[in-house]
């Protein structure tokens, strides 16, 4: 309920603004969260470390090398060090991609089902290294959400798949237009 930043230890990242603090705007362009990652830089000027890549991005980019070489015992491991702490319910214990993680119905991460994509359900150990990497990622590095969705197929249908030097770097370097964005995105994990 305060902006002098979270508490020394707290997990919290960004939390709906408490009532009062929202204000009202024109929807595109106004952030209506509060990112409080960042937030104990914002509170000495700006002057602080930053994260450039963490240990928790390192050991989601292993768990998912062991997820897709089937040693998910060995990712559960690693997926674990985050969701627990969360106050999630832990994966490890999980060997197949076909176990739902636990919590019943309020397991995290519910994705949505096929064919319609309007009900959810509970996502595998996949899904809950996707979410912990997202999660624990978020704002850290350019891109890394993009990158990661186009990696894992849930890229929005449509979507350029390519990630272009900008046309006016091209045309002063060499005059040329090498990138015809063509390449799209199909329905992907989550049916959009």
């Amino acid at each position: 309920s305060s902006r002098a930043g979270t508490a020394a230890g707290s997990i919290l990242y960004f939390r709906n603004r408490p009532s009062g603090e929202d204000s009202p705007a024109y929807p595109w362009g106004n952030w209506y969260y509060d990112n409080w990652r960042f937030w104990d830089v914002r509170n000495v000027t700006g002057v602080s470390p930053i994260v450039e890549m963490s240990v928790t991005e390192v050991d989601m980019l292993a768990a998912e090398g062991y997820i897709r070489t089937n040693k998910i015992a060995q990712a559960a491991t690693l997926i674990d060090k985050t969701r627990v702490r969360a106050g999630l319910p832990g994966v490890t214990g999980i060997t197949s991609l076909n176990t739902p993680v636990p919590g019943g119905s309020a397991c995290v991460p519910r994705v949505p089902q096929a064919p319609s994509y309007t009900t959810t359900d509970c996502g595998n150990i996949w899904e809950a290294m996707k979410w912990e990497k997202r999660s624990e990622t978020s704002f850290t590095g350019y891109g890394q959400w993009f990158f990661d969705s186009r990696g894992w197929g849930d890229l929005v249908t449509g979507t350029v798949l390519e990630w272009p030097v900008p046309w006016q770097e091209l045309s002063a370097r060499m005059n040329l237009n090498f990138y015809t964005t063509t390449a799209r995105a199909v329905r992907g994990t989550y049916g959009f």
